[in-house]
Formats: C-alpha cells, structure tokens, sequence
C-alpha cells in the first residue's frame, strides 16, 4: 500500500529498495493464517514478513519489466547488525550475557548499525540490476554484494510472488497497476 500511494512521484529512473532480512530462511508463507490470527508467533511472523518483502520485490520487478518503466526495485539485508532490534525483542533479556563476548569478537558476528546500512545505501545509490538482492559480504556482516545465496528458496517462488501480489491488492483494497 505505501509504494502504491508514493508510486507516482517517483522519478523515471527511480528506485524501491525493499529492506529484507536472513530471516526470511525462518519459512515461507503461513497461507493459511498469512495474518498471524490463530496462533502468533513473533520470529515466525517477523520472518514471514521478510519473505513477504522478497516475494513483493520480484512480483514488483516482474510488473516495471513488463511496463517498460525505467524504476528498479531491488532489496536489501542488513546481516546482523547491533541496533535496538534484538535488544527490544524477545532476545532483549538475554543480551546481556553475550555481549561481552561479543565485545571480544568472540560469538555472534555482529557488525555496527552503520554497516548494517550499507547493502540498503549501494542498493539505493549503486551499479545495479534489476531485481537484485544485496546483502553483507558473508552474510551477517561486511561489505554489500549481490546476495540471492543468502536467501531461501521459497522468499523467490515467482508463484508465491503473484500470489502475495493478489493477497496483498485484496487486504489493502486497491490494485497496484503500473502503465
């Protein structure tokens, strides 16, 4: 719905970056509950969403190909990186005992939330193609790269791309049309 409403103002040569995580390895879709009503699960529903961010990447690309639109989308993980994510999440109460370890460079590669920033900032200013998909250079943390390795398998399922593309008009009530 939010790319929808700011769709038309922008440039020719524009970009949608769709930010995506290695969570989406977490599952695919949960079609039969896609809102998390019956039984919530909070990692589960967050990985769902970044498989969901994935799919509307190539459901999106799939369409500006198609209208001959000069806008790219593209997508973007961040790896793993130190921000207030984790810390107020369900893990929060437990950072405590890790991070001096981390601190050490011992455990978890966790990079800075600058770095974390950086596959999202090439993705929106960088040499690129198309539909690609950008992330840290070993994956939780480094320099961007093309990423599709990084991904799961079902987050580039191009029938659960169209699938979700139709789910989401219908939830949001609106066709996202692109001429």
């Amino acid at each position: 719905a939010l790319t929808r409403a700011l769709f038309p103002l922008l440039a020719a040569n524009g970009r949608i970056v769709t930010v995506a995580s290695i969570a989406d390895r977490r599952g695919d879709i949960n079609w039969a509950d896609i809102q998390w009503a019956q039984r919530y699960s909070p990692a589960a529903a967050y990985g769902q969403s970044k498989t969901a961010n994935l799919l509307f990447t190539k459901a999106l690309t799939v369409r500006l190909t198609a209208a001959g639109s000069g806008i790219v989308a593209l997508a973007a993980h961040p790896g793993i990186s130190q921000t207030n994510l984790a810390t107020n999440s369900v893990l929060g109460k437990w950072i405590w005992l890790i991070q001096p370890l981390i601190n050490l460079g011992i455990g978890p590669k966790i990079q800075s939330a600058a770095m974390g920033a950086l596959p999202e900032v090439y993705a929106a200013t960088g040499e690129v193609e198309p539909g690609a998909y950008y992330g840290p250079s070993d994956r939780f943390r480094g320099h961007p790269i093309r990423a599709e390795a990084h991904q799961a398998a079902h987050s580039s399922n191009a029938e659960s791309a169209e699938r979700l593309w139709k789910l989401s008009e219908e939830l949001t009530g609106g066709a996202f049309t692109i001429a």
